[in-house]
């Protein structure tokens, strides 16, 4: 998502902030707009980007140089607000917007993109009949859409998992030397 601006500007330090800037104004528009078609008042959309995109931990992400994860919470969140738009309502042509964010934010974002897929079963939870399997054929589209990095991904990660035995190691279902689960990693195993 920088390398455009990378490659105008000629600095790595303007692409990024560029992007960054972009992100956030992209996060706003989306959720001030898809926020009326909800129906939330002007004030609980300004206090809903503020909440994504306001708290400590994305501002601290900025420092850390994870721009790609603020473009997948923004992906996220307008994802997130259409299906809530198509929850109750019937699923039309307008609807196609679901695949593509999700598509995106599985792009953008490996941990997020499996957040707004359980975020997604859910949505196919509240579905019945002839709407199931049109929202079933937008979950399918969100991952054909996303597939020609999934794939790869997928095997590289079962690839990094699997010990040379062919069982699942200790060694492997650890990330860190504290001990906490590599989230992403255990989601292309177990998901599929």
């Amino acid at each position: 998502f920088a390398y455009p601006f990378y490659v105008m500007s000629n600095s790595v330090l303007i692409g990024a902030y560029t992007s960054l800037i972009i992100a956030y104004i992209i996060a706003f528009l989306g959720i001030y707009g898809l926020g009326n078609l909800i129906g939330l008042s002007p004030l609980k959309r300004v206090l809903f980007f503020l909440f994504i995109f306001g708290n400590n931990v994305l501002i601290k992400m900025m420092t850390f140089g994870r721009f790609h994860e603020i473009l997948a919470w923004s992906l996220f969140s307008m994802t997130f607000m259409l299906l809530i738009y198509y929850k109750d309502k019937k699923i039309d042509k307008k609807a196609m917007f679901i695949a593509l964010g999700a598509s995106l934010t599985i792009l953008a974002h490996q941990s997020i993109g499996v957040l707004i897929m359980v975020i997604f079963v859910g949505f196919l939870l509240a579905k019945k009949g002839e709407e199931l399997g049109k929202a079933f054929g937008l979950f399918l589209l969100s991952i054909l859409g996303s597939s020609w990095w999934l794939i790869p991904a997928f095997f590289e990660a079962r690839k990094n998992l699997i010990a040379k035995s062919g069982f699942l190691g200790v060694e492997a279902w650890w990330s860190f030397s504290l001990g906490t689960i590599n989230f992403t990693k255990l989601a292309l195993i177990l998901l599929p």
